[in-house]
């Protein structure tokens, strides 16, 4: 996944993604699409519960 479905998911700008995307907490992409960074939504999902900004459930 992108930065703008990540940015849909959990509800942010993809402003928000790129800042959110050089800390050293958040998940290392997993490769490249063409000219953007790629996720693994299970990975980005961990990391937004653990950090409160989705629901632990």
């Amino acid at each position: 996944m992108i930065a703008a479905d990540i940015a849909e998911r959990l509800g942010i700008s993809r402003a928000r993604v790129s800042v959110l995307a050089v800390r050293s907490d958040f998940p290392r992409p997993i490769g490249r699409l063409g000219r953007s960074d790629v996720w693994r939504w299970s990975s980005v999902e961990s990391w937004a519960r653990d950090t409160g900004r989705l629901d632990k459930s």
